[in-house]
């Protein structure tokens, strides 16, 4: 029993290891490339835990249910309880939703975090039965561009919960985070937050993007970012995200493009016009692909007309190419939330 094994184990006293010795591997999506290989230090870990419990101190009588596992390893070293999503080998691409909402309710689950995927799964199925979980206090969103719907809906079947936006990267967790507490207007881009405590942020300037609805430009260009918790290659002061965007009057960092897709038409960048759709009813998914024009890919029940009309609220008809329509897009096996835009045809 318990008893008897701890009269009978001895714990070795910790050794102390050199703070760049590598202390956990992980791999990156791969939206943009093959995955990469993303080596941690135990400087670097201890530092990105360092910034997630700043960010979101232990809560009394905390469950957590987190879907990321470096979250599950941060809760390991500051002691939450944590409740494991039942996900055969962890590949979210085997969700059961029904098995997670049974955790859900089943464990009395306090706070969660998980992808774009996983909680429009979940969103789904309370919707059809018309539930609502009332234990939970916190959700944090994250693993790739959030629509605002999914925050508001996320607040509709869980009402009890703050809603939180959380921007990173497997080199940089967190970078910003976003408690959200109003709409922002979609032509924008992603807003993602204000960027945490003992991080640095750069917006390299490339181009300048005009946003209508506000009648504002803003000088957008690649989110590089520094700090003791960011993977950087020897010799670097800094690490390339890969994504762009800007950081608005308020202080937000917005996201507009991605690497490989980030070219500005008519004042412009893609995820502005893939927001914008993403909260059209019937638009299930949808990517844009900046070439001559925008040419729009979706997965859903509208028709072009519908889609030409809402982008008009927004946008001059001079930089909309041609609608297509798909059964499905291709995304990242990781999250089976980011496109990947070199693959869609």
């Amino acid at each position: 029993n318990d008893h008897n094994l701890e009269s009978k184990t001895t714990l070795e006293a910790a050794e102390e290891v050199p703070l760049h010795q590598p202390a956990l591997v992980t791999f990156s999506s791969g939206s943009t490339a093959c995955p990469k290989k993303i080596s941690r230090s135990h400087a670097v870990l201890r530092a990105q835990h360092d910034a997630l419990k700043n960010a979101f101190p232990p809560l009394p009588e905390q469950v957590d249910f987190p879907l990321f596992p470096a979250v599950i390893l941060h809760n390991l070293t500051v002691g939450i309880t944590t409740v494991v999503p039942d996900i055969e080998g962890f590949a979210i691409h085997n969700l059961k939703v029904e098995k997670i909402a049974s955790q859900l309710t089943g464990n009395k689950i306090t706070t969660m975090t998980g992808n774009v995927y996983y909680f429009t799964k979940i969103i789904d199925y309370l919707r059809a039965d018309q539930l609502t979980i009332n234990t939970v206090l916190a959700i944090g969103v994250g693993g790739s561009p959030v629509p605002e719907r999914i925050y508001t809906a996320l607040k509709q079947f869980f009402p009890q919960a703050s809603i939180h936006c959380i921007y990173g990267s497997s080199e940089a967790e967190p970078i910003a985070i976003r408690h959200v507490e109003s709409y922002q207007t979609p032509d924008k881009g992603y807003c993602v937050g204000n960027v945490v405590p003992g991080t640095e942020v750069m917006i390299d300037v490339t181009h300048t993007l005009t946003i209508r609805s506000t009648d504002r430009t803003y000088d957008t260009g690649e989110v590089v970012v520094s700090g003791k918790h960011v993977v950087m290659l020897s010799g670097d002061k800094s690490y390339r995200t890969g994504d762009f965007g800007y950081v608005d009057e308020l202080g937000q960092l917005i996201l507009t493009a991605r690497q490989g897709n980030q070219n500005v038409i008519d004042g412009v960048q893609h995820y502005q016009i893939e927001h914008v759709l993403s909260q059209l009813p019937g638009v299930e998914k949808v990517a844009v692909i900046a070439r001559k024009k925008f040419d729009i890919y979706i997965v859903g029940s509208v028709n072009v007309q519908e889609v030409r009309s809402e982008l008009e609220k927004y946008f001059s008809k001079a930089c909309i190419g041609e609608i297509f329509f798909r059964k499905a897009l291709p995304v990242d096996k990781r999250h089976q939330s980011k496109v990947i835009y070199n693959k869609v045809k």
